[in-house]
């Protein structure tokens, strides 16, 4: 079976590539497809695999745009952060998904699901209803506008460690250590962020899970969490979120 995985994320990629070597030790796996562009390319030169993978979001795109490029008629498989209204959109339509971190568990299921299929040609109808769904329904903050002195720059998303609030203003804290104005407020990110990547643990603070260095018991059954980059030293999660917290943490 040829399989080739659409990612941008080197790791993940790789993560994937060897879970299907443990599944399906016969495969011959492709990657390095990080964008939409690269995978047309690849599609109209060279035909199709047996299987695609697909990640959502890609360097130079969605992946949605492969579509709009080039007829694709072999099986196809989403990866996706999001979870409830991206399922529930899979669930509906047929089409198959892997909820991101990918576990081996979900990964037999769908390579199961492709050894049955003797003649799975994609219909394009169904596809089209599907993207329009999830285009409605699917976070549209892919990116932010930043001003540095008399510029305007964007930032991708995964480019953002925390958000905080500070007198009224809202913060975004970059990975590598900046921090930036935005105007927007926790409560509008939280709705337009993928629920998989960020998570709200008080009223001033929305995080990715990486942004966290360590995490201590507090007092009133709270936790305390120091966070890098050290934009802010360290915040507290409050009681009451405490127990969705960890859940993210292990489910997220």
């Amino acid at each position: 079976m040829e399989i080739w995985i659409v990612e941008d994320e080197v790791s993940a990629a790789g993560r994937l590539k060897r879970m299907l070597l443990e599944v399906l030790p016969g495969a011959e796996i492709r990657t390095g497809l990080d964008t939409v562009r690269r995978t047309v390319k690849a599609l109209r030169e060279e035909g199709q695999p047996d299987v695609l993978f697909l990640d959502i979001h890609l360097g130079d795109g969605e992946v949605f745009e492969l579509f709009e490029q080039v007829e694709v008629s072999c099986p196809v498989v989403f990866a996706t952060a999001y979870d409830d209204y991206a399922i529930r959109a899979f669930e509906v339509n047929g089409l198959d998904y892997l909820l991101k971190p990918v576990e081996k568990s979900d990964l037999q299921r769908v390579v199961k699901k492709l050894e049955r299929l003797s003649s799975p040609p994609l219909d394009a109808r169904l596809l089209a209803d599907f993207l329009q769904q999830f285009r409605q329904q699917a976070p549209v903050r892919r990116r932010f506008v930043i001003k540095r002195g008399e510029e305007l720059k964007y930032v991708d998303v995964r480019e953002v460690a925390y958000f905080f609030s500070e007198d009224g203003y809202i913060f975004l804290v970059l990975r590598k250590g900046e921090r930036h104005l935005i105007e927007s407020s926790l409560d509008a990110l939280e709705d337009e962020l993928s629920p998989a990547e960020f998570f709200r643990i008080n009223r001033k603070v929305l995080l990715r899970v990486e942004a966290i260095d360590r995490i201590h018991r507090w007092f009133n059954s709270r936790l305390k969490i120091s966070l890098k980059p050290p934009v802010l030293s360290e915040t507290i999660v409050s009681r009451e979120r405490v127990r969705d917290f960890k859940y993210w943490l292990e489910r997220g």
